[in-house]
């Protein structure tokens, strides 16, 4: 059972739109895809921080993410 105080580090949809510069109905759609970790207390859907940096993590470009193992080269010679 999640005690006081982990309730209250839960960050609503405006939090995370805001903080995060992701617009509401994209978190929407990436909750209902399941690709977003998140809590659903009635009808509020709250995030916990640790799901969405480590979802942030997971979306870091390293050149290993890339084909090749190349980064992609965006200077006009």
């Amino acid at each position: 059972m999640a005690n006081n105080r982990e309730l209250q580090q839960l960050l609503t949809m405006d939090d995370v739109a805001e903080g995060y510069h992701i617009r509401k109905s994209t978190l929407y759609a990436m909750v209902a895809r399941r690709e977003l970790p998140s809590v659903k207390i009635g009808k509020r859907v709250l995030f916990r921080r640790e799901d969405l940096d480590a979802y942030v993590q997971s979306k870091v470009r390293t050149s290993e993410n890339f084909e090749g193992g190349k980064v992609p080269d965006n200077t006009d010679e």
